[in-house]
């Protein structure tokens, strides 16, 4: 199977927004106090340049372009092997790092759960893989997303008073999240099977390709803390803002056949999960190290250096050695399914 360059970059940049969203970027005190109008521009430019559930839609779209990927002309999934690889995978390095958030003195609140709201999404969506494609081989994936909109549409409207309540986040539904982010999941699975209809894109275009799909995320950030409107929710702006998302990722995807991506954010990137699920423990590690004096700018520094390594040590220590097991458990269930099956077929021919 042809490995997809460019992934592994666009992931670790999205997990990057994700933790800048979280720790503020470290701008100078002349700019975060300033009162010149222009100053002023800087720095509310600055609070909103960092929007991590617009990262979270890539992730989704991501997620389930690499999910489909593999199995693009199947009619099935080995069950199995499936399973056992997907689930360890992911939950394996987030119950790990659940324990570092207690350890830490971190509650993890039902339903959201902090950044694991998402990983819980992903686990849903990997459960329900099979049955889709299932459904998938029997209409499209096109004929699959225009029902996973209009349930989420229904969900989105027969809930407006609570989303119009709460702070225009996008797991304000609590436990129905997973039905919200579904549709994006599915363009994944749609980019998947049609990335080769997308063309090639000269280097200067995919710079401003890339710069609008950050602009408009900024766009919706500022739309989210300053528009008072129930469908200024992230639950509404961020399910729009797939479409666009798909689209490019489908352009960088063919980029990156006739690119080389840089080698360090590739690298970089297969550590992002590791960045994304263990990055909100790094203040309360910092605090209980005793370095809490630091203010500012050096305080953010040193947050963003410290979860950098932190998320890589924690990526050497668990989230690999998990990938290891996965694989290794995956290849077990499926030589035994495998040895298995001659047996059940004479027993079916004796019978």
């Amino acid at each position: 199977m042809e490995r997809i360059k460019g992934i592994d970059t666009i992931r670790f940049v999205c997990a990057l927004i994700v933790v800048l969203g979280h720790f503020g970027f470290p701008k100078p005190d002349l700019v975060a106090s300033a009162s010149n109008p222009i100053l002023f521009a800087i720095n509310g430019f600055i609070d909103n340049a960092f929007n991590g559930p617009a990262a979270v839609i890539v992730f989704f779209i991501i997620s389930g372009f690499c999910i489909h990927y593999p199995f693009v002309g199947c009619k099935s999934v080995p069950l199995y092997p499936y399973y056992s690889r997907r689930i360890i995978r992911i939950c394996l390095p987030a119950l790990i790092a659940m324990g570092v958030y207690s350890l830490v003195g971190l509650k993890l609140t039902v339903p959201h759960y902090g950044v694991f709201w998402s990983v819980i999404c992903e686990l849903i969506y990997y459960l329900l893989y099979p049955l889709l494609l299932q459904v998938r081989n029997k209409l499209s994936w096109g004929k699959l997303i225009l029902p996973s909109f209009v349930v989420y549409f229904m969900v989105c409207f027969t809930n407006l008073d609570q989303i119009a309540a709460a702070q225009n986040n996008y797991i304000d539904l609590g436990a129905l999240t997973w039905i919200i982010g579904l549709p994006c999941w599915l363009l994944g699975c749609w980019l998947a099977e049609n990335y080769q209809l997308f063309s090639y894109t000269a280097t200067s275009q995919i710079w401003i390709l890339r710069a609008g799909i950050f602009f408009a995320s900024v766009f919706l950030q500022v739309i989210k803390f300053h528009v008072h409107s129930p469908f200024a929710s992230n639950i509404f702006t961020l399910n729009a803002f797939a479409f666009p998302v798909c689209w490019w990722l489908g352009l960088e995807i063919i980029y990156f056949k006739e690119r080389i991506p840089s080698p360090i954010l590739e690298r970089a990137g297969r550590w992002s999960y590791s960045l994304y699920i263990i990055h909100q423990t790094i203040p309360a590690m910092i605090t209980l190290l005793g370095v809490a004096w630091l203010q500012g700018a050096g305080l953010k520094i040193v947050q963003l250096v410290v979860a950098l390594a932190v998320s890589y040590v924690f990526f050497l220590v668990v989230e690999k050695p998990s990938h290891k097991l996965a694989k290794y458990v995956s290849r077990a269930v499926r030589r035994s399914s495998t040895a298995a099956a001659p047996v059940r077929a004479v027993s079916n021919r004796v019978s």
